[in-house]
């Protein structure tokens, strides 16, 4: 029987004390093996099965106090709730029926004799797939991955034990345990570029020549996962050219990989494209190529560099298809379609290549990140798949001023906000103006401006600019807050300025 799951059972579920969580989980596995007409006539051994009156659902106890509810339709069970006993009589729970399946378990389940090919075409060199080569049983698997890499292990478990499940629409994600993340985001977030999330950690992990083109929106965590991913292989011996879309957001790169694997380290390039050709030089002198803010390097010049870059060299693209830009004016809508277009035509170009996403947001708070995603969601080139972040409370401030006061009422909420936070943690991104001319402005108040964002200071600045960067305070300017969503290009400058901001957004609406 196929077994479906609603997004509040899942939510339910999350909630489960562990031990109970493990016997949902066992519960869900016994029914994907019977027959759903024998669920009609009678229960499985060791569960009990209720009827409910006036319901089409049927309960199954998981103890003496919860229960699972589930609908029987046609070949699949779908399973709505898992609460307490008093909660499941109440009708408002056991009558409706209106939620939507999100997630399913599935037949179609990778067994240990086809883990040898799976490998290879995950681009595992030869001798060590070889171990799994006559893999028949889960025994042969675990025997077979504790005589290969760890690297090699981790992929060979991680297709075999997630093979079965399928999460067609990604509106909820189940994370598995994890300490490191608790703590962090029990204190606030701060400590996140330390840390990898298993998700990142199965990307950094990968064989060297494999290819993965790694799709994240803003705060993902994609520069993370590229610096962990150079250090990885840098390890491991090889060598490693990471790419750069500029000058500014290398040297911030740059910065922390010579913290984490040393200045002395010879191996590897850091390197600011000029020209389609440079890429392919730099293929050829290295063992694997990582791009970082990929979107922002002509589409041409990477279709040249999938078409001619050695085979053995592995590729780790990063990037945000909601900041793919390029000289479009805001209104051409035309020619930003067909840049991405352009762009996934580009990406299937690359032989070997796999795509991966990365969806959880550790950069914004909760507010802030509802605010911009629901904001925006439909009026960019795609939506945004980044799981709301559980830390830090944010803050979202709209407020209308008038064109005549902008430059007074900047002034003034920058001197308040200078009372809790250094100059460097505030950024002001300037819609409809010319940001210069704020910048004069509060200079001339004897405000700490900078318009240079690698100086100390409050950074006046437009979107295109501040790519890249944080700052725990975001101050937008624009004439009109609807306008924003007006079109693919000022969707994309404003989902860019509205991701800056990790713990305040203030949104200052211009009228004349």
């Amino acid at each position: 029987m196929q077994i479906k799951f609603t997004e509040k059972f899942l939510r339910d579920f999350q909630s489960l004390p562990t031990s109970l969580a493990n016997k949902c989980r066992d519960l869900t596995i016994e029914l994907h093996f019977i027959d759903p007409s024998a669920l009609r006539q009678k229960a499985l051994p060791g569960w009990r099965l209720h009827c409910l009156s006036g319901s089409n659902m049927i309960s199954l106890s998981l103890d003496m106090n919860y229960r699972i509810l589930g609908e029987l339709d046609g070949g699949s069970l779908i399973l709505h709730r898992v609460v307490k006993h008093d909660l499941a009589d109440r009708a408002i729970v056991n009558r409706n029926d209106q939620g939507v399946p999100i997630a399913q378990i599935s037949t179609d389940q990778l067994m240990p004799d086809a883990i040898y090919k799976a490998l290879f075409s995950f681009g595992v060199t030869g001798s060590e797939a070889e171990r799994f080569r006559n893999c028949t049983t889960e025994d042969d698997l675990l025997v077979a991955a504790s005589e290969v890499s760890s690297a090699t292990a981790n992929l060979a478990l991680t297709l075999y034990e997630t093979s079965g499940l399928i999460i067609p629409h990604a509106r909820f994600r189940i994370l598995q345990n994890d300490e490191d993340l608790t703590r962090i985001l029990e204190d606030g977030g701060g400590d996140w570029e330390l840390y990898l999330h298993p998700s990142q950690s199965f990307i950094v992990e990968l064989p060297a020549p494999f290819r993965a083109a790694v799709v994240g929106s803003a705060g993902t965590g994609k520069t993370i996962c590229g610096w962990h991913r150079t250090k990885y292989l840098t390890d491991c011996g090889l060598s490693v050219g990471f790419v750069c879309p500029n000058e500014s957001a290398l040297g911030i790169s740059k910065k922390h990989l010579q913290n984490m694997i040393g200045k002395d380290e010879d191996r590897n390039y850091f390197f600011v494209p000029r020209h389609p050709d440079e890429l392919l030089q730099l293929a050829g002198v290295v063992d694997h190529l990582i791009f970082d803010e990929a979107q922002e390097i002509p589409v041409t010049w990477l279709r040249k560099l999938s078409e001619e870059m050695p085979d053995a060299v592995g590729l780790t693209l990063f990037y945000d298809i909601n900041q793919l830009g390029g000289n479009i004016a805001n209104g051409d809508i035309a020619r930003y379609r067909r840049r991405i277009t352009d762009w996934k035509d580009m990406l299937s170009q690359f032989p070997r290549i796999q795509k991966f996403s990365l969806c959880i947001n550790y950069r914004n708070g909760r507010e802030i990140a509802e605010h911009y995603l629901s904001f925006l969601s439909e009026s960019l080139p795609a939506k945004p798949l980044a799981d709301v972040p559980v830390f830090e409370v944010g803050e979202v401030i709209n407020h209308h001023v008038k064109q005549k006061e902008i430059n007074d009422v900047l002034a003034s909420l920058v001197y308040r906000l200078l009372g809790s936070h250094n100059p460097q943690e505030i950024g002001l991104i300037i819609f409809d103006q010319d940001s210069q001319e704020v910048y004069r402005a509060l200079a001339e108040r004897k405000l700490p401006v900078t318009n240079d964002l690698n100086q100390k200071g409050i950074i006046v600045t437009s979107s295109s600019e501040i790519r890249g960067y944080e700052r725990q305070v975001i101050i937008m300017t624009t004439n009109k807050v609807d306008a924003l969503r007006r079109n693919y290009g000022v969707a994309i400058d404003a989902y860019i300025a509205m991701s800056r901001a990790v713990k305040q957004l203030f949104i200052l609406e211009v009228t004349t």
